[in-house]
């Protein structure tokens, strides 16, 4: 009998030991994070597994957004909380001014943006203001380009600062980057096809749409009829094409922004 037992114990333990070699801290750590990430894009509207490890195994996140729609703000500050969850701890920003960040912090009592557009545009710092409150360092990207005829001048901008969020990604690790709609196009020295194609980094692309959306031209009736009805959409590639943005991955409706300010580290 206590030899049976004794038999019996010594199988436990082999056993328990052959688990925590398969389970081992990293691949617990990635468990753990996926399971995070999945509950907090779940949030979103980003459910299926494929999604989910598509966002984690990226190295940079693009929002593209118009920067006058203040609407944009919210959508973005709800995206940056649930990105928060899957690893994402850089937000570099097209409109930040540069002058207003020591260290990756916001100076205090300034609006931070360069663009006229939201020099005063409280939305705009509280959005800066509130990706910091869940963990993130934010950064200014833009680059220094006034030189030269309007086209070489364009893109030598997105080469610019496809580099410096490179860099961005290089020290301080997976990077949420805002910025003009334009910048996230499938063409060749868009900033983009730039990062992924001539930087080969993974990059994941939002489109943050105008919020009249039935006042979008070109857009298929059954992708319209899709955005209309959740905050972000997969795009159907097949159908976007025929709208000229190729490569964006979601559609992101700013009139269907969720409550997500429970995630974040």
């Amino acid at each position: 009998m206590k030899r049976n037992l004794f038999i019996k114990l010594i199988f436990v333990i082999l056993s328990l030991g052959a688990f925590l070699v398969i389970i081992s801290p990293m691949n617990y750590d990635e468990w753990k994070t996926f399971g995070e990430c999945k509950n907090s894009l779940k949030r979103v509207g980003i459910t299926s597994k494929q999604e989910i490890q598509d966002i984690l195994d990226s190295d940079v996140v693009m929002l593209g957004e118009r920067h006058h729609e203040a609407t944009h703000r919210n959508a973005s500050l709800a995206l940056l909380r649930s990105f928060a969850r899957c690893g994402y701890v850089n937000l570099a920003d097209e409109a930040l001014s540069s002058v207003y960040v020591k260290d990756g912090r916001l100076k205090s009592g300034t609006y931070p943006s360069r663009i006229s557009a939201q020099e005063q545009d409280v939305d705009y710092l509280e959005m800066i203001e509130g990706a910091e409150r869940v963990g993130y360092r934010v950064s200014a990207y833009e680059g220094n380009y006034d030189f030269g005829p309007a086209r070489e001048r364009e893109r030598q901008r997105d080469l610019e600062q496809a580099i410096n969020i490179k860099s961005i990604v290089n020290k301080f690790g997976k990077t949420v980057s805002i910025g003009g709609q334009g910048h996230i196009r499938d063409k060749n020295y868009k900033l983009a096809n730039i990062l992924e194609h001539r930087l080969h980094l993974n990059v994941t692309t939002f489109f943050l749409l105008n919020p009249e959306i039935s006042k979008i031209v070109g857009m298929p009736s059954n992708l319209r009829k899709s955005v209309g009805s959740q905050f972000v959409t997969r795009a159907d590639l097949a159908d976007f094409k025929t709208y000229n943005w190729s490569n964006i991955d979601y559609l992101v409706n700013p009139n269907l922004t969720p409550n997500t300010q429970e995630d974040g580290r």
